[in-house]
Order: structure tokens, then sequence, then C-alpha cells
């Protein structure tokens, strides 16, 4: 079954090749029509107007490579495909299909004791609904890291997984091992000419 499955992946992928090099040897193609599939929160529409293809231009090949990008800039999407799906003296039909990625349901917070779930909230800066993307909650973790360190819990973990909800609707499970919080004791100085006993004796006495 999953050589199965992987024949077909790699058919396709050949079929969206193909269909891109087989309109770049064209001067130009008419877009007759432009149907998106997969979309559950994106608005079909809004897909299509930023894209930058509508039905009624003609296009190269170029013109669909610049349509994937522009979809990839809107930073919602996980996978983007543009196929043929019919051709025609008079032109072609063009599907767009897409998969997103989830959307925020709720935020779970595990672990904490130093922090609340109001400063842990503050620092992912989430929302309802809003799009959840790895480069996003590597952007999250890094911010919950920072804080701590700032607290002088320099030995905290944080892990950020998701669990599906329904419908594309993911909740962001945020765990967090605090450790214990790192004071210095005391400093001391080697090989330095800068700096004498008295001075050594200052610093300790400020950490003290």
């Amino acid at each position: 079954m999953e050589a199965y499955v992987r024949k077909l992946f790699a058919i396709a992928i050949f079929l969206l090749i193909t269909t891109i090099q087989a309109i770049s040897q064209n001067q130009q193609l008419t877009v007759n029509a432009i149907t998106i599939e997969g979309n559950i929160s994106a608005d079909a529409s809004s897909i299509r107007l930023n894209s930058g293809l509508s039905a009624g231009m003609t296009i190269t090949g170029d013109d669909i490579q610049q349509a994937v990008k522009n979809l990839w800039a809107l930073r919602i999407f996980e996978d983007i495909q543009i196929y043929v799906s019919n051709q025609s003296i008079d032109g072609i039909d063009l599907l767009i299909k897409v998969k997103e990625y989830p959307r925020l349901n709720n935020v779970i917070i595990t672990g904490i004791d130093e922090l609340s779930e109001d400063d842990i909230k503050d620092e992912i800066n989430s929302y309802k609904g809003m799009v959840i993307a790895p480069y996003k909650i590597a952007i999250m973790k890094q911010k919950i890291l920072e804080r701590y360190q700032e607290e002088g819990y320099l030995l905290a973990q944080v892990e950020i997984d998701t669990s599906v909800v329904k419908n594309q609707r993911v909740n962001l499970n945020v765990k967090i091992e605090e450790g214990s919080e790192v004071q210095v004791e005391k400093i001391t100085f080697h090989n330095n000419n800068a700096f004498d006993d008295d001075d050594e004796n200052k610093w300790n006495r400020n950490f003290s």
C-alpha cells in the first residue's frame, strides 16, 4: 500500500512539472477558469486574488511559478500545488490545491510556578484562530525561554506541541520545566591586572 501511495505521489509531481514545462514551451495560454481545493479557513476568492492569476488572462510557466511564490508569501499554507485540470483549443483550466496550516483553538500551559499563565501568554502573543506553523512555534519557545532567563531560571526547558481538536483547529500544549533559580555566589578573578583584591571583594559583597 505504501509503495502504491509513493507511486501516485511521484506521478503527481511528474504531471505538475510536465504541466509547467508544457506551458513554458508555449508563448501564451489563456486561463478559462481557476478552481480552488483544500482551503478551510482561507477564502477561495482571496486565494485567487493573492495568486495573481485570474480567468481571462494569458500566462506562461513563469506566471504559474510566481503564483506559487505569491501564495507561499502568505505563510498560511504548508503545501501548494497548481495543476492544469483541463486544456482545450480555447485555453486551460487551473486547479490550485492548498493545504493550510492549522489554526489555534486554545493554549494549554502546564508546569508553571514562578510565572503565571498570563505571563506565558503575553510572551507567545497568541490569539484564537491564529495560524500555527512550525516557525511560529519556534519563536514562541524562544520567547518563553528568554523570559525565564530574565527571571534567573537559566535551566528552564520548554516543549510546545499541538493536538488536533477538529476542522484544522489545534490546541497548543506548552509544557514547562522551570528548574531551579540560578544565583551568582562568588566571582573569582584570574590573571587580571585591572582589579585588585579589594575590588574582587566589593563585587562578591554585591552578590551576597
